[in-house]
C-alpha cells in the first residue's frame, strides 16, 4: 500500500531543503573563490560509513529515492549539520555536502511469505573549513547524528503507512458490516417472500420440466377424447340403424290383441259377478268358477306374449341384434373409461395451473435473490478476504531496520 501523498509532501519538504543548502553552499563557494582569498587551500573533513536498511516492501513504499528524500529532508542532515555546526552564516564554512551512495540491494523472504528489501549503501559526509582538526570531529559526530536522525525518520515514515494500514482496516470493518447487512436483507426478504406464498419449490428448471410432463399427458387426454368421442358417435350411429332395423317388425300382433281383449272381459265379467253375489243375485259357485276362466285367461295371454318377444328376440338376432347388445355393452364400458379419463384430464389441467403459479412465484424468488445475491455474497467474501490479508500483513509487518557496518 503506497501513500502518494504523504510522499509528495516530504519530498517537496525535501527539495526545498535541499535547494536552500545549496544556495547557502554556493554562498559559501562564491566568498571562497575570490582570487587572494586567504581560505582557498582549505582542507576537506571527510566521513563515511557503510549502512544497511531492511525494510517491508509490500507494508512500506521505502526505496532508495526515499530513503534520499528523507536523508536531505529538515528533520535529517540540515538539523544534524545545525546541531554540530550551527546556523552556517559564521563565513568559515567554505563546503559541505552529504549523499548516499547504492552499493547493493536485493530483496528475500521473510516469515509470513512477506517480501524483505536490503538495501546496501555508503554515506558520506564532507566538510571543508579553516579549522580542520575541530572540523574533523563535529563531521564524525554530524555522521553519527545524520545515522541516528535518519533512522528515526524512515521509522516515522513507516508508521505513517502503518496507520494507513489501520486505516484501512476501519474501512474494510466498515465494508464488512454492510455486506454482511446487504445479503441478510435478501435472504429476509426472500424468506418473507417464501412464506407470504406457501412455496417449498423453487427450483425452476425442475418446475419448467415437471410443467411440460403435464402438459404432454393433457395432449394425450385430450386426444385420446377426441377419439373416443368419434367412436362413440359412429357406434351410437349402427345401433340406431340397426334399431331402427329391428322395429320394423313390431313385437305386438294380432292374436295377441284379442287375447288382451277376451282377458280384459272377463275381467269385468269377473268384477259384475262379484257385484251380483254381494246383493244376492249370483251364486258363489259361478263366482268361483269365473275366477278360475280370468285366470286361465291371463295365463294363456302371458304364454303367449312370452312366446312373441322370444320370437321377436330371435329376429333381432338375426338381424343384428348381437352386435347391438354388443355395443351397447362397449358403450357404457366406454362411458366409465371416459368419465376415469376427464377426472384425470381435469386434475392434470389444475396441476398445470398450479406449476404454472409455483413457476411464476419461483421466478419472482429467483428476482428478488439469484444474481443480486450471489453478487452481494462474492462482495462479502471478497471484503473478508482483503480483510484477512490486511491483518495478516499488519501482524507481519516488519518494521525499517538500519545497521551501521562500519565508519572511516
Amino acid at each position: 500500500m503506497k501513500f502518494n501523498l504523504m510522499h509528495h509532501n516530504r519530498v517537496t519538504v525535501c527539495l526545498a531543503a535541499m535547494v536552500g543548502l545549496i544556495n547557502f553552499a554556493n554562498v559559501v563557494r562564491a566568498d571562497v573563490e575570490e582570487p587572494g582569498d586567504l581560505t582557498f587551500n582549505a582542507h576537506n573533513a571527510i566521513e563515511s560509513c557503510i549502512i544497511t536498511v531492511t525494510w517491508d516492501k509490500d507494508a512500506s513504499s521505502l526505496s532508495p529515492q526515499v530513503i534520499d528524500a528523507l536523508l536531505i529532508s529538515s528533520g535529517v542532515w540540515p538539523k544534524a549539520f545545525e546541531e554540530q555546526f550551527g546556523d552556517g552564516k559564521s563565513g568559515a564554512l567554505n563546503h559541505m555536502m552529504v549523499r548516499l551512495e547504492t552499493l547493493d540491494i536485493s530483496e528475500s523472504r521473510h516469515i509470513g511469505d512477506a517480501k524483505l528489501v536490503t538495501l546496501v549503501a555508503r554515506l558520506v559526509v564532507e566538510i571543508s573549513t579553516e579549522n580542520r582538526k575541530d572540523d574533523r570531529a563535529k563531521t564524525k559526530a554530524l555522521l553519527k547524528r545524520i545515522c541516528d536522525l535518519l533512522q528515526e525518520s524512515m521509522l516515522e515514515f513507516s508508521e505513517t503507512s502503518i496507520r494507513g494500514q489501520h486505516e484501512r482496516k476501519a474501512q474494510l470493518n466498515e465494508e464488512l458490516d454492510r455486506a454482511r447487512t446487504d445479503v441478510h436483507r435478501i435472504l429476509s426478504e426472500r424468506q418473507a417472500f417464501l412464506d407470504q406464498n406457501d412455496s417449498t419449490e423453487l427450483d425452476i428448471e425442475r418446475i419448467t420440466q415437471e410443467l411440460r410432463g403435464y402438459e404432454r399427458q393433457r395432449a394425450k387426454y385430450e386426444v385420446d377424447r377426441s377419439v373416443s368421442n368419434a367412436r362413440r358417435e359412429a357406434m351410437e350411429e349402427q345401433i340406431a340403424r340397426l334399431t331402427k332395423k329391428t322395429k320394423t317388425e313390431p313385437v305386438e300382433t294380432n292374436v295377441l290383441d284379442q287375447m288382451r281383449k277376451i282377458v280384459k272381459i272377463k275381467q269385468e265379467a269377473l268384477q259384475h259377478l262379484e257385484n251380483m253375489v254381494q246383493a244376492g243375485r249370483a251364486s258363489s259357485g259361478e263366482l268361483n268358477k269365473m275366477r278360475v276362466e280370468v285366470a286361465m285367461a291371463e295365463a294363456d295371454l302371458a304364454r303367449a306374449e312370452d312366446d312373441a318377444r322370444q320370437q321377436h328376440a330371435s329376429r333381432m338376432r338375426e338381424a343384428g341384434g348381437d352386435f347391438v347388445i354388443q355395443m351397447n355393452h362397449e358403450l357404457t364400458q366406454m362411458a366409465i373409461d371416459d368419465a376415469d379419463k376427464e377426472a384425470k384430464h381435469k386434475a392434470t389441467i389444475e396441476m398445470i395451473a398450479k406449476l404454472k403459479n409455483a413457476l411464476k412465484v419461483a421466478e419472482q424468488y429467483e428476482q428478488m435473490g439469484g444474481h443480486r445475491l450471489d453478487i452481494a455474497r462474492d462482495r462479502l467474501e471478497d471484503v473478508q478476504r482483503n480483510l484477512a490479508e490486511l491483518e495478516h500483513r499488519i501482524a507481519t509487518t516488519v518494521r525499517p531496520k538500519m545497521t551501521i557496518v562500519g565508519m572511516k
